[in-house]
């Protein structure tokens, strides 16, 4: 008794197909796995969350730099360049209040004074009439641009002044019993009522150096003291918002820094302008 042939049973991932002259095995089309449509839907949703923080965070930076602008007087918010911290902000906007802030304009003037402004805010409210947790800064000024206040800094035209922390120096020559001398006063710089103050501290004379008070005493240079030691005070917080207070200023390298700070201030209440006490009148 003879046994019919077995039919090849196809494979699970292939189709036959028979024809008159041939069986051909077929591949079968894989299926796509759902988990690689979701992949796809993800990235395309975190590219257009990371174009939209892109944005927010250009026009949150852009709103802040006009509104330094406004406030001090810029010709233009392009010289204002602002950082909003790592944090997205696309959060902080929903909440109503920034993070941190941090401004630098390169070229910034108070007054006669010309330097560099950088500021720092944090917990800042996107409603102008709530208050800012807190504000520091710093007004860093180069030597050379001292010489604008120097009738501030002494009696006599300077022909130079250099910084020698903590002291500015004010160097002039000056003729004495028919000779030239290259003399320099050493002041200290200072913050009161608002205003940058100068004491003096030293007066040079060669390779001589005498204190003030030991330039005061001495009967030879007694009438140098009173040109030198008629130092006038600066008033910065009459060119800062009112609840700005200057707290210290020193030395430091080459340049003069000033440092400033203010809490729980309204920055649509910024108008208004500070002043200053006894030693600015």
């Amino acid at each position: 008794m003879s046994t019919a042939p077995e039919t090849p049973q196809p494979r699970s991932s292939e189709t036959m197909v028979v024809s008159s002259t041939a069986i051909t095995r077929v591949p079968k089309r894989r299926r796509v796995w759902p988990w690689v449509l979701a992949g796809v839907v993800v990235l395309a949703l975190a590219v257009a969350a990371l174009v939209a923080e892109g944005m927010a965070r250009g026009i949150v930076a852009d709103t802040v730099a006009e509104r330094i602008a406004t406030e001090f007087d810029l010709d233009s918010a392009d010289d204002v360049e602002v950082e909003l911290g790592s944090s997205p902000v696309i959060p902080q906007l929903i909440a109503g209040r920034l993070d941190e802030i941090d401004v630098e304009i390169a070229e910034f003037t108070l007054g006669d004074l010309t330097g560099s402004l950088d500021v720092h805010a944090e917990s800042v409210p996107l409603d102008e009439t709530a208050p800012t947790g807190l504000i520091t800064g710093r007004f860093t000024i180069d030597a050379g641009a001292l010489l604008a206040v120097a009738a501030q800094l002494s009696g006599l035209e300077p022909e130079s002044i250099t910084l020698d922390a903590p002291e500015i120096v004010v160097t002039t020559t000056l003729e004495l019993f028919g000779f030239e001398f290259s003399v320099g006063l050493g002041v200290e710089p200072g913050i009161d009522d608002g205003a940058l103050v100068f004491s003096p501290t030293s007066f040079r004379l060669g390779d001589e150096s005498l204190t003030a008070e030991e330039l005061t005493s001495n009967p030879v240079f007694a009438s140098l003291a009173r040109l030198f030691l008629q130092q006038e005070p600066i008033c910065l917080a009459e060119m800062l918002p009112a609840a700005i207070v200057l707290d210290d200023v020193e030395v430091v390298g080459d340049s003069l820094r000033v440092a400033f700070s203010a809490s729980d201030i309204a920055l649509g209440a910024t108008g208004e302008r500070g002043t200053c006490g006894p030693a600015d009148e």
